[in-house]
């Protein structure tokens, strides 16, 4: 198992039932495009991570994710959180 993206996990403000996940190379970008979607968000209703190369689509937290990427050689170094910005490499975003 790999760390595939950055991830955000959140619940509809109107519905805390109803989860949903957005992905893509950082976690800005993903705030990006949730706010260009009218994703309606605060402190409150969403989490930072990480989805893997597993399928259905597996979300993690940082905790975890820091973990994965140690153990699958994503990351030299084992973190207490991962942060997108770990996979900054060469100016550019390298989840191999």
């Amino acid at each position: 198992m790999k760390i595939a993206r950055a991830a955000i996990k959140f619940f509809e403000l109107d519905n805390p039932n109803k989860e949903r996940i957005y992905f893509g190379w950082n976690h800005a970008e993903i705030f990006q495009n949730m706010k260009n979607d009218g994703i309606i968000y605060d402190r409150t209703n969403y989490e930072m991570g990480f989805i893997t190369n597993e399928r259905p689509i597996h979300f993690v937290n940082r905790t975890e994710a820091a973990k994965i990427a140690f153990e699958s050689g994503q990351t030299k170094e084992l973190h207490n959180e991962l942060f997108s910005e770990d996979f900054w490499k060469n100016g550019q975003f390298d989840y191999s």
